[in-house]
């Protein structure tokens, strides 16, 4: 982010999602070089049939019901902290401040708005460890999020929300995009909460997050796709980071 430019004020009101309600800005412009698709809930799409759509368990964006989209861009002096903008790429809704720590432990703090906005959770970790703890200070609710032990060939991590499981799963064997999803009653086929799309090789960008619009005026259930999608993203690269260092050395 330029220094010289100041964050676009912070309103203590919980932001609205609504596609059409997206909110202007006075900050800072965090576009990327690449223009995003604009999807209207009109122009959704059925979702793709046949060979191409199944066995690989990605999904496409415009398939979401009234995808509500989300910017991540990279801040910080060690580019760990994490911008999050609403679907116009300036205003901010969320700041994740993440302190560098050589030995794993995480002690991250998310903020609603900007950097100076209030604090609405912490994500801590124990040293290089697959659990990652969600306490929420508006609610006082505590998540666990945890990679499941089941045989698989992806990526997958679950947390219990109101009694359910919700189950973060990598769409894929060489793939860096995650899936949110959670079990619907008298159905065998489950949600789709949310998309996480990497863009962790770009400069500015850490990805997109694609969130259901059911979830559109629900503040703190937001907050936990927000925070989870945060450490599941953090937890990767911290993995991909390490196994660099070890296949360098």
């Amino acid at each position: 982010m330029d220094s010289k430019q100041a964050p676009p004020a912070y309103n203590a009101a919980p932001p609205s999602y609504a596609q059409n309600d997206v909110p202007s800005a006075n900050g800072v412009n965090y576009s990327d070089d690449k223009k995003e698709p604009g999807y209207g809930q009109s122009q959704l799409v059925e979702p793709p049939t046949g060979p191409a759509a199944s066995g690989s368990g990605a999904v496409e964006e415009s398939t979401i019901p009234g995808g509500i989209r989300f910017h991540v861009y990279k801040d910080g002096r060690w580019k760990t902290n994490d911008i999050v903008t609403a679907e116009d790429k300036k205003t901010q809704l969320y700041y994740l401040d993440f302190p560098v720590k050589w030995s794993g432990k995480w002690d991250l703090t998310l903020h609603r708005g900007s950097k100076e906005g209030p604090p609405i959770a912490k994500i801590t970790k124990s040293g290089l460890r697959n659990t990652k703890t969600l306490t929420f200070t508006e609610t006082g609710r505590e998540i666990i999020l945890e990679k499941t032990k089941k045989l698989s060939m992806t990526q997958r991590h679950q947390m219990v929300v109101d009694s359910v499981p919700w189950e973060w799963k990598l769409d894929g064997t060489f793939s860096m995009n995650w899936t949110l999803r959670r079990p619907v009653p008298d159905s065998s086929e489950p949600q789709v909460v949310a998309r996480w799309q990497d863009s962790s090789f770009a400069v500015k960008k850490d990805g997109k997050l694609v969130v259901n619009g059911e979830f559109a005026s629900d503040q703190p259930m937001m907050d936990i796709i927000i925070a989870s999608s945060l450490a599941i993203q953090e937890w990767y690269n911290e993995i991909v980071n390490t196994t660099t260092v070890v296949a360098v050395t």
